[in-house]
């Protein structure tokens, strides 16, 4: 497992004893300033009645003898107050260690787990907030531990999203690379990763890949059924998720919380469990559902769960939850909320939302609504407007923060009545779902580059198209198709704000890069 580094001791206190004989005249006596001794060491070493370095998590004396390091809370006195914003940032860091550090027994848990974990809080928060968005970081880093302990359906979530993303960095079987992948990047993919000590440690030398727990649980057969099995369990808590996400803001009304911590409690617990399965199907590389289903795809014609209908579950429980959270410590989900909540007057289009306000006009004058528009048409036609307008909130916020978090989350606020169109395959609506899918998979919102439900989708409208009009229809779509699959695009991780170059009439722009 990884270790917390730990830093040299900064030293206590001296002590030294008088080297001035009892006659020596009180004058003359030499007289050495005392270092007061500190009062703020660990509670191990304060039972053993030891010198505490005082390291933060972890002391080295309990680092080295594997005991849990537990600091007494701080107690914030007048002249202490310039001080107070940076010991709370250590508290909470220390909270988090806390948890990590204690015995895998007594979280009552595996050690595989134990070290899912970890891998969570190491390689998997960064995935949130890609070292941007720290107010992001801090909530999945402080937070979401404190969450984990308390909520069996946030514990299955980030174990199956952990589980998740170990596959690339398990060296042992690469036979489900062999599509998604060649052998050249795979190898340097591994290599680089294999590289960490961090990782190592997470894979070797540990009895518990010859316990119950499984042999050789660093292959990827054995590391895909433990994802596959946390994710049911957390799918399994999905549909009373979404049922009490739509019901949070009745109960609220109806007091159904007795104190404000337990509807803080549930609140964060849904919108954390949420945005985890959301981010598990949106990065899952086997097709598990659908990012869109249609009634005639199932045979006997009943409705299919795909991912948009439970992202309609999940924007009610972002809806419901936000008010209580915006006043926690989980206030960092909805940061710069305000800032972004419209766009600027200064502001100009990009060439991906001016092309689809074009598309749009012309499906209109196609469909002869220009001139006479019943109720229903009125309304297709604003839930589109609408739609564009959201996304170019979304696109401006990625561009500006060099963050895509803004891009993936339109899919989480979109007007439910748009998921009803796009049932019906609507040319402009399967477009517009389109125009999302390609950004998701060129703001690396995937596993591998080549295998996601994104890419499905992609393949699906390709065959659409095909099937329907014989061809392409829009010359933009083959471009972007062309940009995913033949050039094989993705944005640099430090990159993201050269999504403003994205044009799908010329590509020329962005490849010059």
């Amino acid at each position: 497992m990884p270790s917390f580094q730990t830093n040299a001791g900064s030293g206590g206190y001296i002590s030294s004893s008088s080297s001035s004989s009892k006659n020596s005249p009180p004058s003359e006596k030499e007289v050495r300033p005392r270092k007061k001794r500190s009062r703020k060491g660990c509670l191990s070493c304060k039972r053993l009645k030891i010198k505490c370095d005082e390291n933060k998590p972890v002391c080295e004396y309990c680092y080295h003898t594997g005991r849990d390091c537990l600091y007494p809370e701080v107690v914030v006195t007048g002249t202490e107050t310039e001080d107070y914003n940076h010991e709370s940032a250590r508290l909470l860091s220390f909270h988090a260690a806390t948890l990590l550090n204690s015995n895998w027994q007594n979280l009552r848990i595996s050690k595989f787990e134990y070290r899912l974990l970890h891998f969570f809080q190491t390689f998997c928060v960064p995935l949130f907030s890609f070292n941007v968005n720290f107010e992001i970081d801090k909530v999945w880093r402080y937070e979401v531990p404190k969450l984990w302990q308390s909520s069996d359906l946030v514990k299955q979530a980030v174990f199956s999203f952990s589980a998740l993303n170990m596959w690339p960095l398990c060296s042992g079987d690469s036979d489900i690379y062999v599509n998604v992948m060649d052998d050249e990047q795979l190898m340097i993919m591994l290599g680089n990763k294999g590289k960490s000590e961090i990782v190592q440690k997470l894979f070797l030398g540990d009895s518990s890949y010859s316990t119950r727990d499984g042999a050789d649980l660093a292959r990827e057969g054995s590391l895909f059924e433990k994802t596959t099995s946390y994710f049911m369990n957390s799918l399994s808590n999905t549909s009373q998720t979404l049922s009490e996400s739509g019901a949070l803001l009745s109960m609220k009304e109806q007091g159904a919380f007795d104190t404000k911590d337990e509807l803080v409690f549930k609140s964060a617990e849904l919108v954390i469990s949420g945005i985890l399965i959301f981010s598990f199907l949106g990065l899952h590389p086997h097709k598990l559902i659908p990012l869109i289903a249609f009634d005639e795809d199932s045979e006997d014609g009943s409705q299919q769960t795909d991912l948009i209908s439970i992202c309609a579950g999940i924007h009610n429980t972002l809806i419901a939850a936000s008010p209580t959270l915006l006043g926690t410590a989980f206030r960092g989900l909805f940061n710069n909320v305000e800032r972004y909540s419209k766009l600027p007057t200064t502001h100009k289009s990009y060439p991906v939302i001016i092309k689809l306000k074009s598309c749009l006009t012309e499906w209109i004058m196609i469909n002869q609504f220009d001139e006479l528009i019943d109720s229903e048409s009125s309304e297709i036609i604003e839930v589109f407007n609408d739609s564009i307008s959201l996304l170019d909130i979304c696109y401006f916020r990625a561009v500006e923060s060099n963050y895509p978090i803004p891009l993936f989350r339109w899919i989480l606020a979109i007007d439910g009545k748009l998921r009803t169109i796009v049932k019906t395959k609507n040319q402009f609506a399967l477009k517009l779902l389109y125009y999302y899918a390609v950004l998701c998979v060129v703001c690396r919102f995937s596993l591998f580059k080549t295998t996601s439900v994104w890419i499905d989708y992609m393949k699906w409208y390709r065959d659409y198209n095909i099937n329907v009009y014989g061809s392409w229809l829009y010359s933009d779509d083959l471009n972007l198709y062309n940009l995913v699959f033949d050039q094989q695009f993705i944005f640099e991780l430090n990159e993201f704000s050269d999504l403003a170059k994205l044009d799908p009439d010329d590509l020329s722009a962005l490849m010059k890069k």
